[in-house]
């Protein structure tokens, strides 16, 4: 590069991470999830809840971890580079209360989110004429859990509380809608409760239903 320009003198500086993040605004930007979230969480709230959603997302697919462990990533993607994307407030730990706000609304407003983005992906082709629906269960070290109750532990821990969380898909395995019971709900308990959730919030009056043999005998 001397040879040919001369000498060059240059300093690096801060990376970001941005190379798995723009595929994900892309695909947010087309389901039209920023739209979806805002309109299902009350009109009265000013926190940028579906771009911290936005995050979270890309998050998962970047640098996977915990809530905290995402927040600190935020500083470190193109996401911090990107002007008023979300406006903190200037102390650091109101930062990180107003982050974990942001769930208290998103988890009021899943079954209206699920639901428009059902409907939207149906645009899209989305199968639903075969069900697959699977539980697990994740145990709690505090107690503050309302639902967490003890049970039947896929982690060994049947010492500590746990809920347990039923996720809804299609047959090609995208998501529709998640459902988080408590600790103690034996797997079969929870079939008819899902079934009628598709009927009333989804419209899906036919289907086959896909589970494992646990429905039977847990």
């Amino acid at each position: 590069m001397e040879k040919r320009f001369g000498k060059v003198d240059f300093e690096a500086g801060k990376g970001y991470h941005y190379g798995s993040i723009l595929p994900v605004i892309a695909l947010w930007h087309q389901l039209g999830l920023e739209q979806i979230i805002d309109c299902a969480v009350s009109e009265k709230v000013e926190l940028a809840v579906s771009r911290i959603a936005l995050i979270q997302t890309a998050n998962r697919f970047s640098e996977p971890g915990s809530k905290l462990a995402c927040f600190r990533w935020y500083y470190r993607s193109l996401f911090c580079q990107m002007k008023n994307f979300v406006n903190f407030p200037e102390d650091e730990d109101e930062q990180l209360h107003t982050y974990y706000r942001a769930l208290d609304y998103l988890c009021k407003a899943k079954e209206n989110i699920e639901k428009q983005l059902y409907y939207r992906l149906l645009g899209y082709g989305l199968d639903n004429s075969l069900i697959l629906y699977d539980i697990t269960s994740t145990y709690f070290e505090g107690e503050q859990a309302e639902i967490g109750k003890k049970g039947f532990s896929r982690d060994k821990r049947g010492d500590l509380d746990q809920i347990v969380v039923g996720l809804v898909m299609s047959r090609d395995g995208i998501p529709i809608a998640h459902h988080v019971f408590e600790g103690n709900r034996l797997d079969k308990t929870t079939v008819q409760e899902v079934v009628e959730d598709l009927k009333e919030r989804f419209g899906i009056e036919k289907a086959i239903i896909v589970g494992d043999r646990g429905f039977e005998n847990g």
